[in-house]
């Protein structure tokens, strides 16, 4: 049990890894007050993270040999409250999560107050969704195409609306125009 005891340990990250895609993902670590050169930090397959000083983690020792260290880290005490049968991706430092709800939604946050964008780089986006509300600016940069009724402060601006014209500058009275072509 004493052997187990000692390949186990709780470990404080001391200091950020430096970003080298070449390398194995490695922090400086301090366990038992005493600072250590450096370890592999493990994450599950498709998950990366380059933790922040103070994160804490359970290290262990690859083969027995202590220099062969390996940790899994997180942070517990900055984490969303999640309900049973909940799961969340969280970023610690800005408070910004992705979480799948036991009633179904998908809440995602950007976090630091809601402040944050969220990028959306690809060919093309659907969204198949019985009603969509946008709450806030909607900004569209390139064509667009809409297939149904389009309304704006409840009037329809889709090829049925017409605009009535009131008279000139010479006080001549207008017809009204014909709809969108």
């Amino acid at each position: 049990m004493s052997m187990i005891r000692n390949l186990l340990r709780w470990v404080r990250v001391i200091k950020p890894g430096v970003d080298d895609p070449t390398k194995f993902h490695v922090q400086q670590i301090e366990y038992m007050g005493k600072p250590a050169e450096s370890a592999v930090m493990i994450f599950p397959y498709g998950v990366h993270a380059n933790l922040p000083e103070n994160a804490f983690g359970i290290m262990f020792s690859i083969q027995g040999n202590p220099d062969n260290r390996g940790v899994i880290a997180w942070t517990p005490k900055i984490r969303p409250q999640l309900a049973g049968g909940e799961v969340t991706f969280y970023h610690p430092p800005t408070g910004a999560f992705l979480t799948w709800r036991s009633n179904g939604d998908l809440d995602i946050e950007t976090g630091n107050t809601g402040t944050g964008n969220i990028n959306i780089t690809a060919s093309n986006v659907t969204i198949n969704a019985t009603l969509t509300t946008i709450n806030g600016d909607l900004t569209v940069t390139g064509d667009t195409a809409l297939s149904e009724t389009v309304t704006s402060n409840g009037v329809n601006i889709s090829d049925t609306h017409i605009h009535t014209q009131g008279d000139d500058f010479n006080g001549d009275e207008q017809v009204a125009t014909d709809g969108p072509s």
